[in-house]
This record gives structure tokens, sequence and C-alpha cells, in this order.
């Protein structure tokens, strides 16, 4: 009988340690899906700011390129009122303000390939973080449990042993 009331002992404990484990596990898993969620909503509105600025950005730029054409066709005007001479200088000026454009777009789109790449290396880290610290949280956690188990368990196979001597 006595035997019998160990075994039981042991089968309650082994339970009461299992469901233990699974609360924990949940509550972890819990816990990640919030950072995610926080995580996500962070780089949402980022993305919606660095639009944003980009859009102003983009229109600014509109608005001097509409004003340089514009004064460039008034110069054009006057340039058709004089000498064939000065046709070849208009030529020259539209290359050039060719080649600037270019050079600017150039120049734009690499600032934006740079930005896209920090951006990700932000967030890849900004994930790595969080991966670490989760799988630290994650361990510590286990650690604790298991040697907390361990003392309870110690501590009434001790009991179930004064019992016994005390019993003969």
């Amino acid at each position: 009988e006595e035997e019998e009331d160990e075994e039981e002992e042991e089968e309650e404990e082994e339970e009461e340690e299992e469901e233990e484990e699974e609360e924990e596990e949940e509550e972890e898993e819990e816990e990640e899906e919030e950072e995610e969620e926080e995580g996500e909503e962070e780089e949402e509105e980022e993305e919606e700011e660095e639009e944003e600025e980009e859009e102003e950005e983009e229109e600014e730029e509109e608005e001097e390129e509409e004003e340089e054409e514009e004064e460039e066709e008034e110069e054009e005007k006057e340039e058709k009122k004089k000498k064939k001479k000065k046709k070849k200088k208009k030529k020259k000026k539209k290359k050039k303000k060719k080649k600037k454009k270019k050079k600017k777009k150039k120049k734009k789109k690499k600032k934006k390939k740079k930005k896209n790449k920090n951006k990700n290396k932000k967030n890849k880290n900004k994930k790595n973080k969080n991966k670490n610290k989760n799988k630290k949280m994650k361990k510590n956690n286990n650690n604790e449990t298991k040697n907390k188990n361990r003392k309870k368990s110690k501590s009434k196979k001790n009991k179930n042993k004064k019992r016994k001597w005390q019993r003969r």
C-alpha cells in the first residue's frame, strides 16, 4: 500500500510539473506574439513617415523643375530673336540640363537604395535582438522552474523517508 501511495504521489507530482510547464510555454508564446505585433506596428509607422517625406521631396523637386522649365522657355524665346551663334549655346545648355537631371535622378536612386538598405539592416538587427532576448528569457524561465521542481520533489522525498523511518 505504501508503495502504491508513493507511486500515486509521484504521478501527481509529474502531472503538476507538466501542467506548470505547459502554462509557462503558453505565457511565453503570448509575450512573443505581443512583441511581434508591437514591432510590426512600429515598422508600419516608420514606413508611412518615410513615404510622406519622399512625397514631399518629390513635390518640391517637381516645382523646381517646372520653374526651371519656365525660365528656360523665356530664355529660348529671347534666344530665337538673336543670331545663329547663340543657337549653339542653347543646345549646350539643354545638354547640360539633361546631364544634371540624369545625375540628380541617379543620386536620388542611390540615396533611396541606401536608405532601404539601412532600414532593412535596422529591422533585421531589431528582429535578431528580440529573438535572442526571447530565447534568453525562455532559457532562464525553464532553468528556474526546473530548479524549483527539483527542490520540491527533493523535499517531498525527504519527508516521505522521514515518515517511513518514523513508522518503523
